[in-house]
């Protein structure tokens, strides 16, 4: 049985279809580009911020269609000192101590066509403690202010800008409120940059060409096996052969190189008196070998579709320098010389879904 000739694999033409689906992105706080200013009675200080943020996009890759900010821990590397009323009264936190955390995110907003969005209706809280130094009781005395037992603060985002430049995600946002410290309150502005890897795009790959290895033709061609349509590839057994199977391989292409995911749907049926097995190989290009992904038995005079979810490193499915991607789907009677027909309806490799 012959695996399909490398040359096919160059001249293939790949025949791809957008997935919708959600990615959810982890990002780091750039510390270098984001930095808080504060305000407290009248005095100010600045800090500079660290720390993390997650992102839920839909899609996961350009042109996004919502997006929603579902983490973000705000910590103050450098704390912050206060000199109120001329220095009768102090406020400090220790550097790296107080962190603001997005408690509640708002719902998520549609992406304009400048890749900005908003996100309103948000909820903060904080941690961490200061130190207030009030000898003369004109706030409330001297005490330790333990900062999770503020009341959270509500808070709208607008115009956070996503900017994307290769797989690298940049999220500008300003963050701006107001934390209530009995009896003053603490203003919070804060431009926050945090940056993240976008994971690779969903794609589809159908076959572009397909090679008998055992049994005959019956009727269609490869463009049947590129949609579930009802529309079949129909193979049957070559009744002059000694073997009771029916067997083809078919290729395409991927785009990808190493996948994250990979996926392979069979939909098809057969045409006979009793059990016929089913049996996908996915080819190796590591070892140069078939591997067997999934056997089972075929379903009897109506479709059936078949998921079968590849594991491993999955690059080894994916020719080096061509993209090209093999299978091979063989039906086998379990009664010897039965005569019986295959109708494959749908051939199917999913990527990074």
């Amino acid at each position: 049985m012959n695996k399909l000739h490398p040359v096919f694999c160059v001249i293939a033409v790949l025949i791809l279809s957008a997935s919708p689906c959600i990615g959810q992105i982890s990002l780091t706080i750039d510390d270098q580009q984001s930095s808080v200013d504060l305000d407290l009675a009248g005095s100010s200080d600045s800090s500079t911020l660290s720390g993390s943020m997650d992102m839920l996009l839909t899609p996961p890759s350009e042109p996004f269609g919502t997006a929603q900010m579902t983490d973000l821990s705000l910590i103050l590397d450098d704390g912050f000192s206060f000199n109120i009323l001329g220095g009768l009264v102090s406020a400090t936190a220790s550097p790296g101590d107080v962190i603001l955390v997005l408690d509640t995110p708002g719902p998520a907003g549609n992406v304009n066509g400048s890749n900005m969005f908003d996100q309103l209706g948000n909820i903060a809280s904080y941690t961490g403690n200061v130190q207030v130094n009030d000898p003369f009781n004109l706030f409330g005395g001297s005490r330790t202010v333990d900062l999770s037992t503020v009341d959270p603060t509500n808070f709208d985002m607008t115009g956070v800008q996503l900017s994307v430049s290769g797989n690298i995600l940049t999220v500008t946002a300003n963050v701006v409120l107001t934390v209530p410290v009995d009896p003053v309150e603490l203003d919070v502005d804060a431009t926050v940059v945090a940056t993240g890897v976008l994971p690779p795009p969903a794609f589809d790959a159908t076959p572009d060409a397909y090679i008998l290895n055992a049994g005959v033709l019956s009727s269609g061609d490869v463009s049947n096996l590129q949609a579930s349509d009802n529309s079949d590839l129909s193979l049957s057994r070559n009744p002059f052969q000694i073997s009771s199977i029916v067997e083809f391989e078919c290729k395409g292409n991927s785009s990808d190189p190493a996948p994250t995911s990979l996926t392979f749907r069979l939909e098809s049926s057969v045409f006979a008196r009793s059990t016929v097995t089913q049996t996908i190989w996915l080819y190796d290009y590591d070892t140069d070998t078939w591997e067997i992904v999934d056997s089972r038995n075929a379903a009897r005079f109506a479709d059936q579709t078949v998921d079968v979810a590849a594991a491993g490193d999955l690059s080894r499915f994916v020719e080096p320098g061509t993209g090209c991607i093999e299978a091979r789907i063989r039906y086998r009677s379990l009664v010897a010389r039965q005569n019986f027909s295959a109708n494959v309806d749908h051939v199917l490799w999913m990527f990074n879904q």
